[in-house]
């Protein structure tokens, strides 16, 4: 009997020493990116779905629950990342806060007004954003290809502006069609976006900020700016906490979809041997952002919007390629 356990116990022993096969990272990798997109696509979907909600509300439930999940990551790792944090890096995670936020606003008001393909498309500028405000603020070079990318990302967000200025009879203001506003929004929300980059870049490269303090000061600040805003500009948080359990659902959802997709594309860019591969493969966002506004909303997307979109992806997709 004994015999047979030592057997037995031996060929398990084997079993576990035996080297297993892994997955190639050049496989998964690309999965992580695309799943990044995918996410990025369903956050914005059900905040649209979130009918009726006011701005300022949407976005102190999604930031809560993102605030939330830093605070429980930092917690598990024991506080460690806060050494991590000097004196002089202070007004950068504000300012990295503060831009955040404006980013936080004007993405979610434009995805409240326009279709979610043009969104999310413009969204994709902020690359070619990036590059000129690194030149601007930080001395970083800029060259004729930048300049001609530019003016690939100014063509595509034309085309889109001009669609939806097309499609805009029922303003207030025949003057600033709310379309058109909500392409000018969303511009602003890409150059935040890309300013929000840029200051990230600096205090993880330079100072050497930990990664979970970046994300847990994004998170804390936009958290009391748009509970300020709540009591500043809708006269208190009664209204979030009234507010319909449906909706709560789906901005919570957005929220987590939201960290999911830049916990893919972090994946995603850890196995890739080359990094802007990852990028380009998390544009996959834009095409199913368009596949969902055929299919969830029954709007189906105008030729001069999706030329618009298809210039802006190029775009980024160069950009990315250059960046290797």
């Amino acid at each position: 009997m004994d015999e047979r356990n030592n057997v037995a116990s031996s060929s398990i022993d084997k079993y576990l020493k035996r080297p297993r096969k892994q997955v190639s990272s050049t496989i998964v990798g690309p999965l992580w990116s695309i799943l990044s997109g995918i996410l990025s696509a369903l956050s914005v979907t059900l905040l649209q779905l979130a009918a009726g909600v006011p701005l300022f509300h949407t976005i102190v439930v999604r930031c809560s629950v993102q605030l939330l999940a830093a605070v429980v990551v930092l917690w598990a790792r024991g506080g460690s990342d806060f050494a991590t944090v000097k004196r002089r890096t202070l007004p950068w995670l504000a300012l990295r806060g503060l831009v955040a936020f404006l980013a936080f606003c004007t993405n979610d008001y434009a995805s409240t007004i326009l279709p979610l393909g043009e969104a999310i498309a413009i969204r994709q500028t902020s690359p070619i954003f990036t590059a000129f405000l690194g030149f601007l603020f930080f001395g970083e070079p800029v060259g004729g290809l930048e300049i001609l990318l530019a003016g690939m990302c100014w063509l595509g967000v034309t085309l889109i502006s001009s669609s939806q200025a097309a499609d805009s009879h029922d303003d207030l203001d025949p003057a600033v069609p709310t379309k058109t506003l909500g392409v000018t929004v969303a511009m602003v929300g890409a150059m935040s976006a890309a300013l929000a980059f840029l200051v990230v870049g600096r205090l993880s490269r330079k100072d050497k900020v930990s990664t979970n303090i970046l994300v847990f000061v994004r998170c804390l600040v936009t958290t009391i700016l748009s509970a300020g805003s709540n009591v500043f500009f809708l006269g208190g948080m009664g209204d979030v906490m009234n507010m319909s359990g449906s909706n709560v659902i789906l901005l919570v959802t957005s929220a987590l979809c939201d960290l999911g997709s830049n916990f893919s594309l972090t994946k995603g860019l850890s196995l890739s041997k080359v990094a802007s591969h990852s990028i380009i493969l998390r544009n996959s966002n834009v095409l199913v952002s368009f596949l969902i506004q055929i299919v969830v909303f029954s709007d189906f997307p105008s030729v001069p919007s999706l030329a618009g979109a298809a210039v802006i992806v190029i775009s980024g997709v160069i950009t990315a390629v250059k960046s290797r």
